[in-house]
């Protein structure tokens, strides 16, 4: 099975974003911290456990590639990642390569419309005991639970075969190119960003 692993939102002030964010909609964030890609600075937001929200910022766009195309997004949602059990077979399948760091892997689409498949060196089960606790430390106001769906903009079609099976429906209509919608069941209704 393939899982919603998160979601990136980028963002040009990040302490604004955090803020935004617990009082549009009572979500708490964990600490910022920098991100494994050079020049990325990041904060997570806990959900249902081990699904999380990641508000990620450039803060030098000429570190790397992905803080680059960080730096040229508009502020909002910016990509997802799926997390798949045999991360080589979605290499091979899609005819990528795949990228290792030192605690995931993952595979990158060309197109910036479609989300990265991660493989974590910890299985779903080793990563619950933190990000129950990370839950708990967010302090959220609204309890939020799982991502309920997702909806995509452009060519629905290449979204799918790139795609596949995933735990969350994927609806398509949006404006635009790629992730335009994310709903999160929360305790005070859903949450639907954009």
């Amino acid at each position: 099975m393939r899982y919603l692993d998160h979601v990136l939102i980028a963002t040009g002030d990040i302490e604004a974003a955090i803020a935004r964010l617990r009082t549009d909609h009572g979500l708490g964030a964990l600490e910022r911290r920098s991100s494994p890609v050079p020049g990325v600075v990041n904060v997570a937001i806990p959900l249902a456990p081990p699904t999380y929200l990641e508000l990620v910022m450039a803060t030098d766009p000429t570190a790397h590639p992905a803080a680059a195309d960080l730096a040229a997004a508009r502020e909002g949602l910016f990509t997802w990642a799926i997390e798949a059990e045999d991360l080589r077979a979605v290499a091979e399948e899609r005819g990528v390569e795949r990228c290792d760091y030192p605690q995931w892997s993952v595979v990158s689409a060309v197109d910036p419309g479609l989300p990265f498949f991660i493989r974590y060196n910890q299985s779903r089960a080793e990563r619950l005991p933190y990000w129950t606790d990370a839950y708990a430390r967010a302090a959220h106001e609204c309890a939020p639970g799982r991502i309920t769906s997702v909806r995509l903009g452009g060519d629905e079609a290449a979204a799918r075969r790139w795609v596949g099976e995933v735990d969350v429906p994927i609806l398509f209509g949006g404006p635009g190119r790629g992730m335009t919608t994310v709903v999160i069941e929360t305790a005070a209704g859903p949450i639907a960003l954009t």
